[in-house]
């Protein structure tokens, strides 16, 4: 089996669950370049960060050639992290179920050219996110923004930073003002939907998933998210046609399987609400909304 995923410049996190990992190992391959040339980029760090425990992590790094393989990946959910210096991070999500082979092919956008000082400033800011010292990240960056205010990416990472701390009203606004400096951060907008999601407002994080979505329109995890933040503003029609592009793009989502059956139902599809409540169980039998799954389609017959 062989499938691919669109990458997109951002972290869907809306909590989507996961199956747990299986014994079937699974590869990843693809060739990173650059968005403006189309050269390859060697040296890139790509992170494989499990969904589920955050705590397992499979680093790679491409070759001279811009190219990175791996086998040997147990099934599961897993956050895609891209960096590289002198380039804007990028985020995306993959879902491993039985023998895949995903390619994660990615094209990084190559940041303005910066001076020694300003370069090395941020250099320290990702050194730090990469350590895990979050908080001195966040204090890191708040130095270096006081010496270059205009940085998106310097407003970016005091965000992260200020967020995986536990500061989550600081990293809005770093996340915000990133948006604000660079308006097709999709990173940065993904991040700010995503809280907003999280606080409840989520016309403001659908806004903000919509504009991602104009950068990356097929990119499955964004439109789930996109998705789900419709259904909790009553527009079921627009979450449904989110969630039908969700599975033309990944037909394993086993979230979007679910949410479907629960739009379908809300819109009088017995039928439909039955089917995509079904497949929901067949892909993810152990999801934490199985149970409700099945009352469900006990009660539809």
């Amino acid at each position: 089996m062989k499938r691919t995923i669109i990458i997109l410049l951002a972290a869907a996190l809306l909590g989507a669950a996961q199956a747990a990992p299986g014994a079937v190992m699974n590869a990843v391959k693809g060739t990173i370049s650059d968005m403006k040339t189309g050269q390859p980029i060697a040296g890139v760090r790509i992170a494989l960060v499990s969904a589920r425990t955050r705590s397992s992590r499979i680093e790679l790094a491409t070759d001279e050639a811009g190219y990175v393989y791996k086998n040997g990946i147990p099934t599961g959910s897993y956050d895609v992290e891209f960096e590289k210096e002198g380039y804007f991070p990028a985020r995306s999500s993959l879902r491993l179920t039985i023998g895949d082979e995903l390619d994660i092919s990615a094209k990084l956008e190559p940041m303005p050219v910066q001076d020694t000082g300003a370069g090395d400033r941020l250099r320290a800011v990702v050194g730090l996110v990469n350590a895990g010292d979050f908080a001195g990240a966040a204090a890191r960056a708040g130095e270096a923004l006081a010496q270059d205010p205009a940085s998106p990416m310097l407003h970016y990472y005091r965000g992260y930073g200020r967020e995986k701390s536990g500061d989550a009203a600081g990293a809005l606004a770093d996340y915000a003002k990133a948006a604000e400096l660079k308006p097709d951060f999709a990173l940065a907008l993904s991040s700010l939907g995503k809280l907003q999601a999280r606080k409840g407002d989520y016309a403001k994080a659908a806004e903000n998933y919509k504009k991602a979505l104009v950068i990356a329109a097929n990119d499955a995890d964004s439109l789930y998210n996109y998705a789900v933040c419709l259904v909790n503003l009553g527009d079921n029609a627009g979450a449904r046609a989110a969630l039908e592009k969700v599975l033309a793009v990944d037909p394993a989502h086993a979230d979007a399987c679910y949410q479907l059956g629960l739009v379908l139902l809300g819109q009088g599809d017995m039928a439909g609400a039955r089917q995509w409540l079904q497949k929901f169980l067949e892909l993810d039998p152990q999801h934490k909304d199985a149970a409700t799954a099945k009352q469900i389609i006990d009660s539809l017959k």
